[in-house]
């Protein structure tokens, strides 16, 4: 099977978006057309519909999904320069040695392992479920900040390069927004997509960093030291280095700090020596001061870059197992599938005088075919039929006897709607309701409908 790009599926949805908007008639003439020209090709289901975006929306015209795509990939690079960028100047800055102040191994760990780990922290907790991650302040908040950002440069870079009107640009993206919030699996690709872009730039950060300390212990000569304003003796801090040896204490046991190595290189920035250096001489042993860059290139490598390229990659697994997950067989899928494989019908209908006399007249008409023992009404209107909401009520009435009614919406494009739909029908408590489901003649119930009805079946009392 055909796998489908998110770029695709960003242009399948917007098309059908439009179809929505465009005459029935129209578009069911165009997709028959089209499914007759695609009868013999052979396509899996995803094959067949990308043919069709092709057809229906012009080979050769500009996708929004394309748009998009370019916007994200502008947006990739820049975080990645900067993060590059970022990653050299602050390396640059902390190892920066004159000779007459050593660099301090305390600031090095607090800045590239101490703020690392509260962005990791950041990280697993905006994956937390969205009830949990909604009782804590300011979470997300990055993330949103990035998708506006996102759009930002998606929409500029669609005006500069595709030369596309800002009214053309702004009705792709508010329909982009629209799909974005028509179902939950499209918020996880994206949210998945975002975490990338953010590890896009953390990445580039920990190789920048490790590039110039790389670089700085190579072709210069560092002296390194420890000191703090806190009181902390040298085992203290000779157990805190052993523990972050941990990852690499067994393949690479040079590079782990011993309690030696901790006392000759304590240093006094008042005196402006090594605390164990004997008299006259500013270090207890001319070695020692550069004996740490083992342990820091290794620190900034297993608990910086590595990380970062895991997550990275984790993010990018995750992004495209959601985008597989999504279905071709929801309810416009499938009518778009039918619209190109089932034959053409066509029905007469009378003008829209006809329909407005004939729904006055049902209004007026107190004959009623099957009285029902029910009070109320509930009506659900399944995708968007065509008949106005007054003249469905007065069937309804015309068949059932109902007079109160409650109109309520599902299988539309908005998939959240069926969910406000269900929580209002679990208020029904089986007594003198009646619940309704209206489906537009010619529609082949689908898998949505099949599985909105079981859905329903679960909240409705047993003899409802």
């Amino acid at each position: 099977m055909k796998r489908l790009k998110f770029s695709q599926l960003i242009n399948l949805e917007i098309q059908l978006l439009k179809d929505a908007e465009a005459d029935p008639l129209e578009i069911r003439l165009r997709d028959r057309e089209i499914g007759r020209k695609l009868h013999d090709s052979g396509s899996s289901i995803t094959g067949l519909f990308l043919h069709w975006l092709k057809l229906a929306g012009g080979e050769n015209a500009r996708k929004p999904g394309d748009m998009y795509n370019t916007g994200m990939h502008l947006l990739a690079y820049i975080l990645f320069f900067s993060g590059l960028a970022t990653g050299l100047s602050a390396g640059s800055a902390v190892l920066h040695f004159d000779g007459t102040q050593p660099v301090n191994i305390v600031n090095f760990l607090a800045l590239f392992l101490g703020v690392q780990f509260l962005t990791y922290l950041l990280f697993l907790l905006n994956c937390l479920p969205e009830r949990i991650k909604k009782t804590l302040p300011f979470l997300g908040d990055f993330y949103d900040f990035l998708r506006q950002i996102a759009l930002l440069i998606s929409q500029s870079s669609s005006r500069i390069l595709d030369r596309i009107g800002a009214e053309q640009t702004h009705l792709f993206f508010e329909r982009l927004q629209r799909i974005r919030l028509r179902h939950k699996l499209y918020l996880n690709i994206e949210k998945w997509l975002l975490i990338r872009l953010s590890q896009t730039f953390s990445l580039a950060f920990n190789l920048g960093a490790l590039l110039i300390c790389l670089y700085l212990i190579v072709f210069s000569d560092l002296a390194f030291a420890w000191n703090t304003t806190l009181d902390l003796p040298d085992k203290s801090f000779h157990r805190l280095t052993t523990m972050v040896s941990q990852p690499w204490h067994k393949i690479m046991p040079e590079a782990v700090p011993d309690l030696a190595l901790v006392e000759k290189t304590r240093f006094s920035r008042l005196e402006g020596t090594y605390l164990n250096a004997p008299k006259n001489k500013r270090a207890a042993d001319l070695n020692s001061p550069g004996d740490w860059w083992p342990f820091l290139i290794l620190a900034l490598f297993f608990y910086g870059f590595l990380p970062r390229l895991i997550i990275y990659c984790f993010s990018l697994w995750r992004f495209h197992a959601n985008l597989q997950k999504v279905s071709l067989k929801t309810v416009h899928f499938a009518a778009l599938y039918e619209r190109l494989i089932m034959p053409l019908v066509q029905t007469r209908a009378g003008s829209s005088e006809n329909i407005d006399s004939q729904s006055r007249k049902l209004k007026d008409d107190s004959t009623v075919a099957n009285k029902a023992a029910a009070e109320v009404c509930k009506i659900i209107l399944w995708g968007e039929p065509q008949l106005p909401v007054d003249q469905i009520q007065a069937l309804v009435y015309k068949r059932f006897g109902c007079e109160n009614y409650t109109t309520l919406e599902a299988g539309t494009f908005e998939s959240r709607k069926d969910d406000l739909t269900l929580q209002q029908l679990a208020k029904v408590t089986g007594k003198n309701e009646l619940v309704l489901i209206l489906v537009e003649s010619w529609e082949t119930p689908g898998k949505a409908i099949y599985h909105f009805v079981q859905r329903l079946r679960e909240q409705l009392p047993e003899k409802q």
